[in-house]
């Protein structure tokens, strides 16, 4: 049996319900409404890095040397994803700008996935609320900021989505052609 006490003794709160406000407050200055936006923010950009860990995987895990095992392959894959979730937007997106440079030309804008890193950094690293802008707008007090925020985050996210659903079609084509030759004795 655990003999710690719980946080919310220790911080004196009686009702469960109230820690989240509590906590809240006393760990920011910043109001509901702005605790809200900056998730809002924070979540579009994890929604966006989720889909880089997509296509990163994809390039990396497509193909399986002959006579691996099936127990072989999942342990590289694993060991794939959790090397991805190990380094951070920048770097998977320096590993993607070749192809996400290429992509821009079907969908011009996947160009501007950076722009979600640079206005989460933004918030994560808060010092003014009022100078993050985006396209004009004071993201935190003007709420048409956010509206386009959202949806031009919801257009990279769709164009990204589009090219991990080409790299998967790409690969499923490439698959097929080779079990063809395999049959045909070409390979």
């Amino acid at each position: 049996m655990d003999k710690r006490p719980k946080a919310s003794e220790i911080l004196n709160i009686d009702d469960p319900n109230a820690v989240l406000h509590y906590v809240r407050s006393w760990s920011s200055e910043l109001s509901e409404k702005e605790h809200v936006i900056k998730s809002v923010i924070l979540e579009i950009h994890h929604n966006s890095e989720v889909i880089l860990d997509k296509i990163l995987y994809k390039l990396l895990t497509y193909g399986t040397p002959k006579g691996t095992t099936s127990k072989d392959v999942d342990e590289v894959e694993k060991e794939i994803w959790e090397a991805i979730g190990s380094i951070n937007f920048e770097q998977k997106f320096r590993l993607l700008k070749p192809i996400l440079k290429k992509w821009k030309q079907a969908r011009p804008e996947v160009s501007e996935i950076k722009i979600i890193n640079d206005i989460r950094r933004q918030c994560a690293h808060l010092k003014n609320k009022n100078k993050i802008k985006y396209k004009g707008y004071a993201i935190f007090s003007e709420p048409e900021g956010l509206a386009v925020f959202f949806l031009d985050s919801w257009g990279i996210n769709k164009g990204l989505q589009d090219l991990w659903e080409w790299i998967d079609d790409y690969h499923a084509r490439n698959e097929k052609a080779l079990k063809f030759a395999y049959k045909k004795g070409g390979i």
